[in-house]
């Protein structure tokens, strides 16, 4: 079938995750950082972890505008 589940899991190349998603919970957007359970899926794409972001029932558009102003304040700092 075809799974109905909101979260994106991504990485930001030259950036470690944890770094990212510091940067992120210290801005309130909780994110969760690492290897999620599929360590060897993440290891065969070469990648050291990844970030996934859960939205849910309650997350609005407002929610998703301050995910991606944080994440633009975060990446000025890390870059």
């Amino acid at each position: 079938g075809r799974p109905h589940v909101a979260l994106a899991s991504f990485v930001v190349e030259g950036i470690h995750n944890a770094d990212l998603a510091h940067l992120l919970t210290e801005q309130g957007i909780a994110v969760r950082a690492g290897h999620h359970c599929a360590m060897p899926l993440l290891k065969g794409m070469g990648l050291a972890g990844a970030i996934r972001v859960s939205l849910a029932l309650y997350n609005d558009s407002d929610d998703l505008e301050r995910f991606f102003e944080a994440l633009d304040q975060a990446l000025e700092l890390l870059r």
